[in-house]
């Protein structure tokens, strides 16, 4: 049997099945580790829907203390950020995966403090277009002490791999304190809220390329966030820890209540939607090989596939410190192995061979959509495959390497 509680001019559902159509809702992660759905959650009459509750899976060694939400693009299932908050000793966490059908729930990929790092937590977690997720290892010199580094780590659950990027860029006061919450812009670039020393929050941005964190473009709410997502319009929702809702005007930069349920959520750990957008247009079609680091060359992007924002960055990360190489392009996809790798592009492939921007084993280039490598431009509906070509050795012996490869298709 269903009952329903009509309140605050919203409805509350008992154990719902999460909805499935195309719109976007709101899923919560609250109280007793309980999910809740807002639905309908910037129109007349959003409902607030109560779902299962989290349950800890077999295997699982952390089985407390959420620290962040996200939804799997490919499957709409829920990934959960667990990391045991009063062992701060104990840097390890895990990523829960759970059916959105079923609600089985089983571990996805467990997560290592950075080398060096001993004391500190995981906090926020997001899905790249690639499927990579993110989150940020906060470090301090301490159990319960001052936080003092800032890393990015991004997950590849599918290949058992974590990268981590030192974040860099953010003043005293910034670094000191928790990044909460971590999402996702229209471009695909990481924002989050950082609680200030001084009660103040902030929003800043992540360069996916160099790892510099600078203040972000929205306006940061007055109250202690604890929930930061964009819709597929672009538009900013926030959420305090007792479950009050609120929009951006971005006219005004006020926060506006949308919707109230600290009746119901009383404490809230973290949100995300559901049937987000970001980066539909973007597609790893083929996964390489190991190079001589004995790790993956990944290939992400930053920015938009709109033809007239000419506004498209491609980032291959793990490559060898001391490579060189190029961007290819080519329209058919292909499978044939070179060197220590594959290259996933069929003839005629093109050389892109502008300039890159160097950042340790992360290599960074800006596709000018003016003037592909092909020497046209880029045309609103057609596809294109990019991947990343360096050199490397084996065994002493020259030899190449290419990253995962990625098609575009241009609006």
């Amino acid at each position: 049997m269903r009952h329903s509680v009509r309140l605050l001019g919203a409805t509350l559902l008992a154990l719902t099945p999460l909805s499935s159509a195309a719109q976007q809702d709101l899923i919560i992660l609250g109280r007793l580790n309980r999910f809740w759905q807002l639905q309908d959650f910037d129109g007349p009459n959003p409902s607030l829907v109560e779902l299962d509750s989290l349950q800890c899976p077999p295997g699982a060694s952390v089985c407390s203390s959420p620290a962040g939400l996200t939804t799997d693009r490919a499957t709409g299932d829920l990934l959960v950020l667990m990391s045991d908050w009063t062992q701060p000793e104990n840097a390890t966490s895990e990523i829960w995966r759970i059916d959105r059908t079923t609600w089985e729930t089983t571990v996805e990929a467990q997560l290592e403090a950075p080398e060096g790092e001993t004391h500190g937590r995981f906090t926020g977690l997001e899905q790249q277009p690639s499927g990579r997720l993110i989150t940020v290892f906060c470090g301090s010199d301490s159990p319960f002490g001052v936080q003092t580094t800032r890393h990015l780590a991004i997950v590849d659950a599918s290949r058992s791999s974590t990268d981590f990027m030192i974040l860099r860029g953010l003043d005293e006061e910034l670094t000191s304190q928790l990044f909460l919450p971590l999402t996702l812009d229209s471009r695909g670039v990481p924002i989050a809220l950082v609680h200030s020393l001084s009660d103040l929050t902030h929003n800043v941005e992540i360069d996916l390329a160099t790892g510099v964190v600078s203040e972000g473009s929205l306006s940061a709410p007055e109250f202690l966030s604890w929930g930061l997502v964009q819709s597929n319009a672009g538009e900013s929702y926030a959420a305090d820890s007792i479950g009050r809702f609120s929009k951006l005007d971005p006219a005004t930069g006020d926060w506006n209540l949308v919707f109230n349920g600290q009746f119901y959520i009383s404490y809230l750990w973290d949100m995300t939607l559901t049937n987000s957008s970001v980066g539909n247009d973007f597609e790893v079609v083929c996964s390489s090989l190991p190079n001589s680091n004995d790790q993956v060359s990944t290939l992400e992007f930053i920015g938009s596939s709109a033809v007239s924002e000419n506004d498209l960055t491609l980032v291959a990360r793990n490559v060898p410190l001391a490579s060189t190489g190029f961007y290819l392009m080519g329209e058919i996809e292909a499978i044939t192995p070179l060197g220590l790798g594959l290259l996933c592009i069929h003839s005629p492939i093109h050389r892109d061979l502008g300039s890159l921007n160097h950042t340790g084993g992360t290599f960074a280039y800006s596709v000018d959509l003016g003037a592909l490598a092909n020497g046209q431009p880029a045309i609103a509906g057609t596809r294109q495959i990019f991947q990343y070509w360096h050199r490397d050795f084996e065994n002493g012996m020259p030899t190449t390497s290419l990253s995962d490869a990625i098609a575009v298709t241009f609006r």
